[in-house]
């Protein structure tokens, strides 16, 4: 009789193991489920509790945007000053157009603004745009094989605008204005110098020698081989006919406004007062233009050279 109680009992036994064993797996999975729940909730509230307000833990956006063209994430430059670069829609100024302070600061001579103009800029037209690579002979003081490229003088566009008595004139280039003297070539470069010839009475072949022009305004940077580099912008205005290419009835100087453009971009912008320039600058009268640059060497005047066709234009007013 005991030995049946015993296997009872063990039947018993073996019987309860094996009908509970699920419920058991079960309680010990809802166990730890709520226990990690709660270690959430903890951690939760402790980083509200215990975090700086000022602190963030997710990247702020004015470092990473989306690209509207890809849809994709890219880098962002919020809050920092960028050299502007591709197209500037305002004025289709291709490439760097930022001014380089620290380039401009040290350009010698009185003929220099640095307050900037950026409405005027936006306002310019534009009246030409020029081939890259469009360099020329200009017969004497050229390297034996003909000049050489220096896309620093190499005009890309020009944009034109007359307001309260001067006349703007804005010149992108195919490069970018050097802050220093430059080697090329095995030539030290001592300038780079930019003209406009401007014809005020309807005939090309009567004017300035071969220049053809009654007016001559002109920007020359020069590179002394000291370290020192100067800035002139200049004119000589009405020429008197006199058969002599200095034969001017008046000279005198412009400006070279340092806080749009200059030394380190690819641009410039000169200004001129137009009394200086009598009947020449009326909005709505029909002048033509010429315009051409230089960069002479210590071994060539014209070490790189550009010289283009006249060009029509009506005075605007800005």
């Amino acid at each position: 009789m005991l030995e049946y109680l015993r296997s009872q009992k063990e039947e018993f036994l073996s019987n309860f193991r094996q009908n509970k064993r699920p419920y058991y797996l079960l309680i010990v999975f809802f166990t730890a489920a709520i226990a990690g729940t709660l270690i959430i909730i903890f951690q939760v509230w402790a980083i509200q509790v215990f975090t700086p307000p000022n602190f963030h833990l997710e990247k702020k956006s004015a470092d990473f945007g989306i690209d509207p063209a890809t849809g994709s994430p890219s880098k962002a430059t919020s809050g920092k000053k960028s050299n502007k670069s591709s197209t500037d829609t305002a004025n289709g100024t291709s490439g760097s157009s930022t001014p380089s302070s620290s380039c401009n600061s040290a350009i010698k001579g009185t003929s220099t603004s640095s307050t900037p103009i950026d409405e005027i800029e936006n306002s310019l037209a534009l009246v030409v745009t020029d081939a890259e690579g469009n360099y020329s002979n200009p017969g004497s003081e050229q390297p034996p094989g003909g000049v050489y490229p220096f896309p620093a003088i190499d005009f890309q566009q020009i944009y034109m605008g007359t307001r309260d008595g001067r006349i703007y004139i804005k010149f992108t280039l195919f490069g970018t204005i050097p802050c220093q003297q430059e080697t090329s070539e095995g030539n030290r470069i001592m300038s780079a110098t930019s003209n406009l010839g401007i014809d005020n009475d309807g005939d090309t072949g009567d004017g300035d020698g071969w220049l053809g022009s009654e007016d001559h305004l002109q920007l020359n940077f020069k590179y002394e081989d000291n370290g020192d580099i100067w800035a002139a912008p200049w004119y000589r205005a009405n020429y008197l006919g006199g058969g002599g290419e200095e034969d001017f009835e008046t000279t005198g100087n412009g400006l070279l406004h340092t806080g749009n453009g200059g030394l380190g971009v690819n641009y410039f912008i000169i200004s001129y007062t137009t009394s200086g320039l009598p009947n020449s600058f009326t909005p709505g009268k029909n002048l033509n233009f010429n315009f051409w640059s230089e960069a002479g060497s210590n071994l060539y005047s014209h070490f790189s050279y550009s010289h283009n066709k006249w060009i029509p234009w009506t005075v605007l007013g800005i």
